[in-house]
């Protein structure tokens, strides 16, 4: 007997026409390619801090990371650990980030180094930028197709056409509010999937009495012994790898325009903070369901027509725990996971082209450039194409057979590793020269050329770990090795480090820099569209078996968004 998928698919289109919608709202609030880019520096700090975690979180927390929970347990909470590590670092270097007042990730190469690594490295995000967008909606679809039984290339379709529409409109207004409507929903559908898999375990200590039962208190421990599972995987060396390779994703420069668009360095700091407590929180909270699945459905899970049955354990486990009315609830939040780093990608990949490509290209053939305006259709037109284009690629990813693209395109990504470097070394690291980064880059991608063809040339292939850290340690002691070259820099040269390093330490004064806030505006706005979204999810307590479990989630929603829209009306009525 065929699933009837009528009502999550309604679920599912009522959350993506909200979506939408909150592009409409925010296209006023977009004056120019400075509020597109980067919200005018006007964007409170809630709402970055809540876009900044979703950057961090896709949809590989239910997959990628359900299989690793799945297998061994405990272990994945280094990822999220990790990053909340990262956001603790960020949280000092926060406000240097926001005094940059940049709006492109690139245009901080060019104060920093060069207008030939600036163009350079927007060139390379610019192309990489839409395979990796094509990448992160392949792998949710083949994932949506395979768990919940939906058509591959319409999921492509209907998510990316989605998150183009609210992007191309919104600009950075429009991701940081749907990003934050997205974490809304997230967070508590999957407190409730974690606390609804705790009961079936019966409780806290009935999971650990079930995993000591099963003899599984070794394989699920943090930390493995070497040789418990392939590659060094789960070792201290690999604990030690991941909070390298994850942490610098949040103290380099090319992070600065995660926080470019809060008002100053104190609520860039809250901003950092934000995403620290968020993703600590969820270290513990998303790593339930699929250690429950290994307990209690493992045979459900292995039994998933999923490329790798272990990595559907999340989603086998809720749907075991949620009523069939929740279920699309439950694809929500898979979506909205994938759709906020989507977005975010578009409009920093158009922020790129139009902020450092295009000014490049006018000087190159002494052309004149476009007015603010017109540079601001050129910004929502890129981000049509863009999208297009990530699309388009998904959809031929997705019907290529036995080619096992998707996997090239992930090993082909160590390249990048040295990219990283100029980013993070160029905060603290001052007497270097402009091609600094150029040496880093190139000795960089040898040690990654290498690390690909390991196994031919070594005779072993290198793990994770191996290649993370000597593709970081040889990039970083090459940019170091040019240090003695900084006294033939010549005096030009000098003078634009000074200038970076004291515009990046000059405190941003806010009234006199940008003025007219609109925390209420945004307050009220956030807060309405969180009650609605609370409002109907209370409604689907009518589905049979629904009751409780949406009136909590939708309660709680409910009362979150009827806080802040007083709030907001609060802060715009004048004391009296």
């Amino acid at each position: 007997m065929p699933i009837d998928h009528s009502t999550e698919f309604i679920v599912i289109g009522v959350y993506l026409l909200i979506i939408i919608s909150v592009g409409f709202v925010f296209d006023r609030f977009n004056r120019n390619t400075d509020d597109y880019f980067r919200g005018g520096c006007r964007t409170s700090w809630w709402m970055v801090g809540m876009s900044s975690f979703m950057q961090g979180f896709s949809a590989w927390t239910f997959t990628a990371a359900a299989g690793v929970a799945f297998a061994a347990g405990w272990s994945v909470t280094v990822f999220y650990l990790a990053n909340a590590v990262g956001f603790v670092v960020a949280f000092f270097l926060a406000p240097w980030f926001r005094q940059l007042r940049i709006a492109a990730t690139t245009e901080v190469d060019r104060l920093r180094y060069s207008e030939a690594f600036a163009q350079f490295s927007s060139v390379l995000s610019a192309l990489s930028g839409p395979i990796y967008s094509a990448l992160q909606i392949y792998g949710l679809s083949m994932f949506a197709a395979t768990v919940f039984g939906y058509d591959v290339n319409t999921v492509i379709i209907v998510l990316g056409a989605v998150a183009v529409v609210y992007s191309a409109l919104g600009g950075v207004w429009g991701v940081m509010a749907t990003d934050f409507l997205q974490g809304m929903i997230l967070l508590p559908v999957t407190v409730f999937i974690a606390v609804a898999c705790l009961h079936e375990v019966g409780g806290i200590s009935g999971l650990f009495a079930e995993i000591e039962a099963q003899g599984l208190k070794e394989t699920f421990q943090v930390v493995k012994p070497d040789g418990a599972f392939p590659q060094g995987a789960y070792t201290w060396f690999w604990v030690i790898a991941i909070f390298i390779t994850n942490g610098k994703n949040f103290v380099m420069l090319g992070n600065a325009s995660r926080y470019a668009a809060v008002k100053d360095g104190r609520e860039a700091r809250k901003a950092a903070i934000t995403g620290a407590v968020l993703f600590l929180f969820g270290a513990f909270i998303w790593c339930i369901p699929p250690m429950v699945a290994r307990l209690l459905y493992e045979a459900q899970v292995m039994a998933s027509p999923a490329p790798k049955p272990a990595e559907s354990a999340y989603v086998i486990a809720a749907l075991n725990v949620l009523p069939a009315g929740l279920i699309g609830i439950l694809s929500v939040a898979v979506f909205s996971a994938t759709l906020s780093s989507l977005d975010t990608g578009l409009n920093r990949q158009s922020a790129i082209v139009v902020r450092v490509i295009y000014p490049g290209i006018c000087r190159l053939f002494n052309l004149t450039p476009m007015s603010d305006r017109g540079q601001l259709h050129l910004s929502r037109t890129l981000t049509l194409m863009l999208g297009a284009g990530a699309v388009a690629l998904a959809v031929h990813f997705a019907n290529l057979q036995g080619t096992g693209l998707f996997e090239l395109m992930l090993k082909l990504m160590a390249f990048m590793v040295g990219m990283a470097v100029p980013g993070l070394l160029g905060l603290f690291v001052r007497n270097v020269p402009s091609w600094a980064p150029f040496v880093a880059i190139a000795a960089g991608a040898v040690t990654a050329l290498l690390g690909l063809y390991s196994k031919e040339l070594f005779g072993e292939s290198w793990s994770f770990q191996v290649r993370a850290l000597v593709n970081l340690f040889v990039a970083s002691a090459a940019f170091l090795a040019t240090i003695p070259f900084y006294r033939y820099a010549p005096e030009s040269y000098r003078r634009q480090v000074d200038a970076f390093f004291s515009r990046m330490k000059t405190p941003v004064d806010f009234e006199t820099e940008v003025g007219n806030s609109s925390d209420h505006t945004q307050l009220k706005i956030m807060g309405a569209y969180t009650a609605l979204i609370g409002f109907l999810v209370v409604c689907l307590a009518a589905l049979p078996d629904s009751g409780l479990m949406a009136t909590l989630i939708g309660g709680t929603m409910l009362l979150c968004g009827g806080f802040m829209w007083w709030l907001g009306r609060r802060l715009t009525t004048p004391a009296t």
